[in-house]
């Protein structure tokens, strides 16, 4: 044997309890050696593994939330991983994001760990003279110092293999793995197969006790701290004031920042002691709102994150990691949204005319169109017929049939290439990212351009870079390019990452912008207008028809109404009734009640009314006097069964800013002590299917379906990005 430090050394200076875990693999690999029985060392050898790819993942992902987290794809992934993570998951995810944190000084030593060589030395390691396996016996037997016996054993090691090549500790580790899922499978690995793993052990501890130099694991609980290392932790002389209490800390002796590890790895104090108080380091094993789990570092016993203490700062961690939902397709369509508006669209004509204009003339090129509203006064309806118009000619081509939307005006497509976004929250379509990203896609389909040399998951190089070139050159392909944004001011984000704050302050040639945003009565919107006080009022125009878009005349209400008996009248197969003077005047007086012109949004209340047989319109009396009044009766008729249960849903919603998933809900609610029950998500869930209307939902999560059914319930909430901002 060389100079080389056994495993013994070793694993004094390896982070407690892989230490303590590499001393039973050797333990158990001697006893094995020496013909004693070794049944827990295949299991022995698959915790080593496992603490290890923890470790490196925990490593890599802190480095990554500290780096900003930018990747929307990749903060999928890990979120996803996170929820249910195992041996192989945390290689993986060490792997993904070795490109994204190469710059960090504490990832940069996992990723050397990783590298780092496995191949056998077989002088100077220690397990190679414990392998049983025949095969291995030949290949680490040293030499017979008799001439005769040498040759037989010269001959011995020509007729076998050799070891198989492992060329890193990172390809030592994925064998490790491997060794762990069939263990988990009832499937004992060969006398051969634990040679070769005991071999990886070695490798990867080598490794680590080279690449982890100068660094140790401590924790300090109030006036006490430890060093956590080797295999058992010893209380430290000097405490540590900078360091936060109860967070597992990696301390580096060259000067290097100290790396917190919380709250993906945990400490719980034991019983006082002198010598050693360490009850147990925890590491998370399951992560939803309504499962926080932790498995214990040294026993692998299961913790529940709340008795940890940790489940408030799990949360704000995971925050950290923003997921933007991602649709499975990037190009999102709007046919069901059209075909909605399409049932009770009336008037308005100018509006999409004024719009029509500005194109055919030129006079919009280069320029954004500004399309204001009143709440609920149908921006997104106008909006949507504009979509109605175009999609023929978007969705047709070779070999595709083109898509209508049936009861939209039937008017010709007009020319060049268009891209139409509509924000909600829903789909994650009132996140920037997803915006641009649909745009861009729907655009390269109409180019003829491939998509994924377009598309990027980072918002600043789409903003700054793709989408203001991908214009031009959409342009220059199509003749011209027409990009349609509805809701503005239902964008995410701060003024930068809200999608108002990302279009290009000058657009190319042959581009032209159609955007809507909702405005108060003073035709302001105070958050809009700030993020788009940087385009120059040149390139702005206001349409005249729509500064700002109020309600609808009387006689646009009497062909509503029409249209509607009309439709409800073919449906049942019936002949359509007049509509009476007592219904219109009931319609018009709850239309009108705020405002002069009839409320777009109630006429939309009164068509859904009257197709679920809430509103008769053959009897004015089943007419609600007003907006107002229709809210009152769903709310009054909602089911008071477990506790309200419906009703705090709604109210929760009501004043989150975002929507919510059944896991949050179940949160809130069984925490709230007015509620005397525990709820769980499927309770949850099952509630949600009876609420119709009222919710919009997109397959995750979901919301009040409109804003002022949320100023019904909570009254005006004050912006909270303005407030900070001291705006209000």
């Amino acid at each position: 044997m060389s100079s080389l430090p056994d495993l013994a050394d070793l694993s004094e200076v390896l982070p407690y309890p892989l230490g303590l875990k590499l001393q039973a693999v050797r333990a158990g690999a001697r006893s094995r050696s020496d013909g004693e029985p070794a049944a827990d060392l295949a299991f022995a050898v698959a915790a080593f593994g496992g603490l290890v790819l923890r470790l490196c993942a925990l490593v890599s992902v802190h480095a990554y939330v500290r780096a900003g987290a930018s990747d929307n794809e990749l903060n999928r992934f890990l979120v996803d991983k996170l929820r249910t993570p195992a041996d192989g998951t945390w290689r993986e995810v060490t792997t993904r994001l070795r490109e994204h944190v190469a710059a960090d000084a504490h990832a940069a030593r996992v990723h050397r760990w990783f590298d780092a060589s496995a191949e056998v030395a077989e002088r100077g390691w220690e397990t190679p003279a414990l392998c049983v396996s025949p095969r291995f016996r030949a290949l680490f037997a040293d030499p017979p110092s008799d001439p005769a016996e040498r040759k037989a054993w010269e001959k011995a090691r020509r007729s076998v293999k050799a070891v198989p090549r492992c060329a890193t500790v990172d390809r030592a580790l994925d064998e490790l793995v491997t060794l762990r899922n069939r263990l988990v499978h009832g499937e004992p690995p060969s006398e051969e197969a634990l040679d070769q793993a005991l071999l990886r052990v070695e490798a990867v501890a080598r490794g680590a006790a080279e690449a982890l130099k100068g660094v140790s694991l401590q924790v300090r609980d109030g006036a006490r701290a430890w060093r956590v290392m080797g295999h058992v932790p010893q209380p430290l002389d000097t405490v540590p004031e900078e360091m936060a209490d109860q967070v597992p800390t990696l301390v580096f002796a060259d000067g290097t920042a100290p790396l917190p590890l919380a709250p993906l790895l945990c400490f719980r104090p034991g019983a006082e002691s002198d010598i050693v108080a360490v009850d147990e380091l925890y590491f998370v094993n399951a992560a939803a709102l309504d499962r926080l789990q932790y498995v214990g570092f040294r026993q692998g016993a299961h913790a529940d994150g709340k008795e940890l203490g940790t489940y408030e700062a799990f949360r704000d961690f995971w925050q950290r990691i923003p997921v933007t939902p991602s649709p499975r397709d990037p190009a999102i369509t709007y046919d069901d949204l059209a075909s909605y508006h399409a049932q009770s669209f009336v008037g308005r004509g100018e509006v999409l005319e004024e719009i029509a204009a500005n194109l055919v003339s030129g006079e919009a090129e280069g320029r954004y169109l500004e399309l204001r509203a009143l709440a609920g006064m149908g921006k997104s309806a106008i909006l949507s017929m504009l979509y109605a118009r175009q999609l023929p000619a978007v969705s047709g081509g070779p070999g595709r049939e083109p898509r209508r939307i049936a009861g939209a005006p039937e008017l010709a497509p007009l020319p060049g290439a268009w891209a139409f976004h509509f924000c909600a929250q829903t789909e994650g379509r009132d996140y920037a990212l997803v915006a641009l990203r649909s745009v861009i896609a729907q655009l390269c389909d109409q180019a003829g351009l491939d998509r994924d040399a377009w598309l990027s998951n980072d918002l600043k190089e789409l903003k700054e870079q793709r989408f203001p070139a991908l214009l031009s050159e959409v342009a220059r392909r199509a003749g011209s390019a027409v990009v349609v944004l509805d809701a503005l001011d239902e964008s995410n984000g701060s003024d930068e990452e809200a999608l108002a704050g990302c279009l290009p302050e000058v657009l190319p040639p042959g581009v032209t912008v159609v955007i809507s945003w909702r405005v108060d009565a003073r035709n302001r919107a105070s958050r809009v207008d700030r993020q788009l006080a940087r385009i120059a009022a040149e390139r702005r125009h206001r349409l005249t028809t729509a500064n700002p878009l109020g309600g609808l005349a009387r006689e646009h209400v009497v062909t509503f109404l029409r249209r509607l008996v009309a439709s409800l009248a073919e449906s049942a197969g019936a002949d359509a009734p007049e509509v009476t003077d007592a219904v219109l005047e009931a319609v018009w007086a709850a239309a009108t009640t705020d405002t002069a012109a009839a409320d777009p949004f109630f006429l939309r209340f009164v068509s859904d009314g009257a197709r679920d047989g809430r509103v008769d319109l053959e009897r004015a009396e089943t007419v609600p006097s007003s907006l107002e009044d229709a809210f009152e009766g769903q709310w009054l008729s909602l089911p008071t069964s477990n506790g309200f249960l419906v009703q705090r849903m709604l109210l929760l919603l009501a004043i989150l800013r975002e929507y919510g998933d059944d896991e949050l809900l179940a949160e809130f609610i069984s925490r709230d002590p007015e509620y005397s029950a525990t709820v769980s998500a499927q309770d949850i869930a099952l509630a949600r299917q009876g609420l119709g209307k009222l919710l919009v939902y997109d397959g995750e999560r979901y919301g009040l379906f409109h804003d002022r059914f949320k100023r019904f319930l909570v009254g005006e909430q004050k912006d909270p990005i303005a407030e900070a901002l001291g705006e209000l």
